[in-house]
C-alpha cells in the first residue's frame, strides 16, 4: 500500500490516505502559500509517494515584497546561489532625536538564502511593530559600502545587516 504526505515548509507533514486526497491537500497549500496569508505564506510545499517528491511548489517572491527586495539587492551584489549568509540584526533606542543602533546581535549564524529571506522577514516584522508602523518595502535601502554585506535601513535607521560568507 502507498504512502502519501504533503511536506509544507512551516506546517510539517500531513499524512493522506489516498492519491485523490493528497492531491487536494497539496493544491490547497500551494494556493495558501501563493496567497500569502497564514502560516503555510510563501512556504514550499512537496506531494510525497512512498517518500519520494512527485510534486513540488517554490513559491517566487511577491512583487513589492521584503523577500524580492532583498532578492533583488543580493542579485545586484551578483552573489552565487550556492552561497550562504548570515544575518545581523540591529538593537534601536530613541536617544530622543531618533532611533540609533544600541547593539547588534546574531539571528542567522550560517543559512542558505531560504532562511536568509525567513530571518529577514522575521526582523522587518519586529522593526515595523515596534519601531516605524508606517515602514514601506520600498523604503528600505542599502547604505553599505562593503561587497560582501548589504546593511538594511528604513527611513534612515538601519536595522539588518546580511552578510555573504
Amino acid at each position: 500500500m502507498k504512502t502519501y504526505t504533503v511536506l509544507v515548509g512551516n506546517i510539517g507533514n500531513i499524512d493522506a490516505e489516498t492519491r485523490r486526497e493528497a492531491e487536494k491537500t497539496f493544491r490547497e497549500y500551494c494556493q495558501q502559500s501563493r496567497a500569502g496569508y497564514g502560516r503555510s505564506a510563501g512556504e514550499t510545499v512537496a506531494l510525497l509517494v512512498d517518500g519520494e517528491a512527485v510534486k513540488e511548489f517554490t513559491p517566487s517572491p511577491r512583487k513589492g515584497s521584503l523577500e524580492a527586495r532583498i532578492a533583488s539587492l543580493i542579485q545586484s551584489a551578483e552573489v552565487s546561489p550556492e552561497s550562504r549568509f548570515k544575518v545581523i540584526a540591529y538593537e534601536l533606542t530613541n536617544d530622543g532625536c531618533g532611533w540609533s543602533v544600541n547593539s547588534p546581535f546574531c539571528i542567522l549564524r550560517d543559512g542558505d538564502f531560504s532562511e536568509c529571506l525567513e530571518a529577514s522577514r522575521g526582523r522587518w516584522e519586529v522593526y515595523k511593530a515596534n519601531y516605524d508602523s508606517h515602514a514601506t518595502v520600498t523604503g528600505i535601502d542599502d547604505i553599505s559600502d562593503m561587497p560582501d554585506s548589504l546593511e538594511l535601513e528604513s527611513s534612515q535607521t538601519p536595522f539588518l545587516r546580511i552578510e555573504i560568507l
